[in-house]
C-alpha cells in the first residue's frame, strides 16, 4: 500500500514540476511577443506619416503586444500561485477577473 501511494506522490510532483516549467515557457513568450511587438509599434508611432501608412499593422502590432502582455502576466501569475502554495478552490467568476484574463479576452 505504501508503494502506491509513494507513486502517486512521484507522480503529482513530476506535475507540479511539468506545470512550473510550463508557466516559465509561457512567461518568457509572453515577454518575448511583448518586446518585439512593442518595439516595432513604438518606431511605427515615432513618426505620423508611418502610422498613416502602417495603421493597420500598428494596430496589429498594439494587440500583439498585449496579448504578449496578458501571457507575461499569466505566466508569472500563476508561478505566483505555485510558489505560494495557495491550494483553495475559486469561483469561475474569481478566474474570470484575473489581469491575464481580462488582457486575453480584450
Amino acid at each position: 500500500m505504501w508503494s502506491l501511494d509513494h507513486a502517486r506522490i512521484k507522480r503529482l510532483e513530476l506535475g507540479i514540476k511539468i506545470m512550473h516549467l510550463a508557466f516559465v515557457i509561457y512567461a518568457i513568450e509572453g515577454a518575448a511577443l511583448f518586446l518585439t511587438n512593442a518595439l516595432f509599434a513604438i518606431a511605427i508611432a515615432r513618426s505620423h506619416r508611418l502610422v498613416v501608412k502602417y495603421y493597420i499593422l500598428f494596430a496589429k502590432f498594439i494587440t500583439d503586444a498585449l496579448s504578449g502582455l496578458a501571457a507575461l502576466s499569466s505566466g508569472v501569475g500563476r508561478l505566483i500561485i505555485i510558489e505560494t502554495g495557495i491550494e483553495q478552490l475559486r469561483s469561475g467568476r474569481f478566474c474570470m477577473l484575473m489581469p491575464w484574463n481580462i488582457l486575453f479576452s480584450w
